[in-house]
């Protein structure tokens, strides 16, 4: 459906916009500049405007979106009330993992995860074999977005974590428990996106569901711990 034509100052923002969008709808290859142009209102030629080929238009659209994302959590972590080290730990997994569930955001999830560029796509060569605008041939730029976000989750897990198991001998043991949760949660929300593009009540009351089962077997395995430190269990 084709939208009213924005001003100059949005325009840019919403092709990025409707790139993700189709990207996630179609794939890289499906995709067109066309339908892109089309969804926002504008001319084909606007989108080359801003972007020289289809691949630099994912990798700012995927760029775009992980950094709309990562503002989302920080204002959402500025709006938190203090609480116990237990409490501020499920408060981090379930505002991690209930805002990667939105629409957008899962459509992103989705692009990082289906969306393969080999280096010799012929979407992406160029006549005079220059690099692109001077910058390293990169077909796996877009997935980069992905580490950002699991590095935002483990250095926010590793924290309380710690702030949890304060007095635990073993501290290797809780940096690798957070690396684990971090790239388990991203898949588990990657595997979603991909599952079900589309968002509905009852993925919505699925996605409760996910999340209590993620701070069920945290919170087993910091009881474990916690007994532990206790001395009521041996190591």
């Amino acid at each position: 459906m084709r939208k009213p034509a924005p001003v100059d100052g949005d325009r840019r923002q919403h092709i990025l916009e409707a790139a993700l969008d189709v990207f996630a709808e179609y794939g890289f290859e499906k995709a067109t500049t066309k339908e892109i142009a089309t969804r926002v209102g504008v001319a084909q030629g606007l989108v080359y405007f801003y972007f020289d080929h289809k691949r630099d238009l994912l990798f700012a659209a995927c760029k775009h979106q992980t950094t709309l994302a990562l503002a989302q959590l920080g204002a959402n972590e500025k709006d938190n009330v203090p609480g116990s080290p237990q409490a501020e730990l499920r408060k981090v997994i379930t505002r991690f993992m209930q805002v990667l569930d939105e629409p957008r955001n899962a459509k992103l999830l989705r692009v990082i995860a289906l969306v393969e560029l080999p280096e010799d796509h012929p979407a992406i060569e160029r006549a005079t074999g220059e690099a692109q605008r001077g910058q390293e041939n990169n077909s796996f730029e877009h997935k980069k977005q992905l580490g950002m976000l699991v590095t935002r989750l483990n250095a926010e897990l590793l924290a309380h974590l710690q702030q949890c198991l304060p007095e635990y001998p073993r501290p290797d043991e809780i940096l690798f428990e957070a690396e684990f949760l971090s790239s388990a949660i991203t898949s588990m929300l990657i595997k979603r996106a991909v599952n079900s593009p589309d968002q509905t009540i009852s993925t919505q009351f699925a996605q409760k569901q996910m999340i209590e089962g993620v701070l069920s077997n945290v919170f087993a395995w910091l009881a474990v711990k916690q007994a532990l430190i206790a001395g009521e269990m041996p190591c």
